[in-house]
């Protein structure tokens, strides 16, 4: 059996399997949305003689078609806001402080260290040389094993703490925290972009799975090759016709004759 080639498979297997669930469930941990500052509400408290009075922006924004207002009091993000700026929200629902790995992201690395010492293993302890399949197939599983990790990782930075990923605008950024269980992220799925990326990862697993799948059945047709070819070898011989014989010629020889003369 190809060992190397079923490793290759199963590690596709558990990568489709990681992107179609925990991928997929983690784009809908988080949710963003645009709202606008529709008034400055003046803070309250003590106040202290000198200091100036403190303004926080009301932002509005849209909940199933549906206004919704909320006075943001982070000091650090919206001190310069004016009335009329547009602002991102984004809404984690996640109850983590920081980012983890979980179990399916340790048994994909481990099966990414089975696969990268099958092939060094294969390369240095035996004498049996890798072709092309055998390096740039398991070079491509593991660069998309990493991609999907990568991707995982990231997802979980921006829906449990918040941190900025990729700034594709130049709006101000809110990061608000709405802890709730993992069973009810699918049920108030609200963002068509998180529902577009959840499709495609699900897509990209179903693909990977099956791939992974074919891969291993090739590895095991491989390995049952040379037996039945072993196996049928006997019978191909009987039928093969049997080789034509000339005849033998025979050697020539030589004759002596020997006359005896009598005298008288």
């Amino acid at each position: 059996m190809d060992i190397l080639m079923l490793l290759v498979g199963l590690t596709l297997a558990v990568t489709g399997w990681f992107l179609a669930w925990d991928y997929a469930r983690s784009l809908f941990s988080a949710y963003t949305a645009r709202g606008r500052v529709v008034a400055l509400q003046p803070g309250f408290g003590r106040r202290i003689p000198g200091a100036c009075t403190p303004f926080f922006p009301v932002v509005e924004y849209l909940w199933q078609g549906q206004p919704v207002r909320f006075t943001a009091l982070h000091e650090d993000d919206v001190t310069n806001l004016q009335i009329g700026d547009i602002i991102e929200i984004i809404f984690s629902r996640s109850r983590r402080t920081q980012t983890r790995l979980g179990r399916m992201v340790l048994t994909l690395l481990f099966m990414l260290v089975l696969v990268l010492g099958g092939m060094f293993g294969t390369a240095l302890v035996t004498s049996k040389t890798l072709d092309l399949t055998h390096i740039l197939l398991p070079s491509v599983v593991l660069s998309g094993c990493f991609f999907a990790i990568v991707l995982y990782l990231r997802q979980q930075d921006q829906a449990d703490t918040g941190a900025p990923i990729q700034r594709r605008t130049s709006l101000c950024r809110l990061f608000i925290q709405e802890p709730t269980h993992v069973c009810h992220w699918m049920k108030r799925a609200n963002c068509p972009v998180m529902g577009r990326g959840a499709f495609g990862a699900r897509l990209c697993g179903a693909l990977c799975m099956m791939m992974g799948v074919g891969i291993m059945a090739w590895s095991s047709v491989g390995f049952s090759r040379p037996a039945l070819a072993g196996s049928l070898a006997p019978a191909e011989a009987r039928q093969a016709p049997a080789a034509e014989v000339a005849p033998a010629v025979p050697e020539p020889r030589m004759t002596v004759t020997v006359q005896v003369f009598r005298e008288n």
